[in-house]
């Protein structure tokens, strides 16, 4: 077991005993030493952070500091989501849609796509309250300890996980659950590297992100969003009925609409919506929690071709 993976086995044991705001001070000092160790994932976050919004090395390297705090107190955030009463979840959150937004919600499921930004777990306990149950996919981790805690914190609030593992795909079955049940599918897809992977372009630079939202939304006939989600300082009232100094804005973009058909129309949905990512990265770059490559200038294309074709013969 590597370090990181005893020191989130440690936090989901111990830390929903501790106070909340112990956690935010412990995770602010965690993020504070990772940035001064300049990981591996501390310099890919400036260098994804410089290609979001092009800036001096100075003004970059901070911007990094400031996107790891807001990062590790997600995670402080998860270890107490459980514990939060309805009223102090929405204190927490404020929502933005667009217009006919609520009609969407009412008449079936919806499709979210969702980028590694803000607290995506509370988003997912404000949803399940206000919308429709939540269901997502969770990638297996290791070790398997870790993975069943944050599947459990999840489901806790009332969200519906389906684990991903390789070999098995979800596809079908998000496909199937999305027709038979009102859900909210929100799935993170501002990166995938695998085989389902399809090219688009984030703030003007070649990427890979997941075909999985446009997919299901032009198989199910659902509509597709997509969601921002940035941390913001609660003060006043709000703030003491969240129990805390911070909370998160979700603001929803679309829906999208394409007159294509089959892979033209995932296609395009995900033009449409990765439009919309970037427009939202390049207004709050910070909240933006990506410490592993994205760009096709940092990646090895070859390697990653050849990875495509060994899982699409397995």
């Amino acid at each position: 077991m590597t370090l990181t993976d005893r020191a989130l086995t440690w936090a989901f044991t111990y830390g929903p005993r501790l106070p909340e705001a112990v956690l935010r001070a412990g995770a602010s000092l965690a993020a504070t030493g990772v940035w001064l160790a300049r990981t591996k994932g501390v310099r890919q976050l400036e260098r994804n952070l410089a290609t979001v919004r092009p800036q001096g090395a100075h003004a970059v390297r901070d911007g990094s500091r400031r996107a790891l705090q807001h990062y590790f107190r997600y995670y402080a955030e998860v270890l107490h989501l459980e514990a939060l009463t309805p009223e102090q979840i929405d204190a927490r959150v404020e929502v933005r849609t667009p217009a006919g937004f609520a009609d969407h919600v009412t008449r079936g499921s919806i499709v979210v796509a969702l980028g590694h930004c803000g607290n995506w777990d509370l988003a997912g306990a404000w949803a399940g309250r206000h919308l429709s149950r939540l269901l997502t996919v969770a990638e297996r981790l290791k070790p398997e300890e870790v993975f069943r805690a944050f599947v459990k914190v999840r489901e806790d609030v009332g969200m519906r996980i389906l684990p991903l593992e390789r070999g098995r795909p979800i596809f079908s079955t998000l496909l199937r659950e999305t027709r038979l049940d009102r859900y909210t599918v929100a799935l993170l897809a501002d990166r995938d590297l695998g085989r389902g992977g399809v090219p688009a372009v984030i703030c003007e630079q070649p990427a890979r992100v997941a075909a999985g939202p446009a997919a299901l939304a032009t198989a199910t006939k659902a509509p597709l969003f997509f969601a921002g989600i940035r941390h913001v300082r609660l003060r006043g009232q709000r703030r003491r009925a969240a129990g805390s100094p911070w909370g998160i804005v979700i603001e929803f973009f679309g829906p999208y609409h394409t007159e294509e058909r089959g892979r033209a129309a995932t296609a395009d949905l995900t033009r449409q919506w990765t439009r919309d990512l970037s427009r939202y990265l390049r207004a709050y770059p910070l909240h933006w929690h990506m410490l592993q490559p994205v760009f096709d200038r940092d990646l090895d294309l070859d390697r990653i071709r050849a990875k495509q074709g060994a899982e699409g013969a397995s």
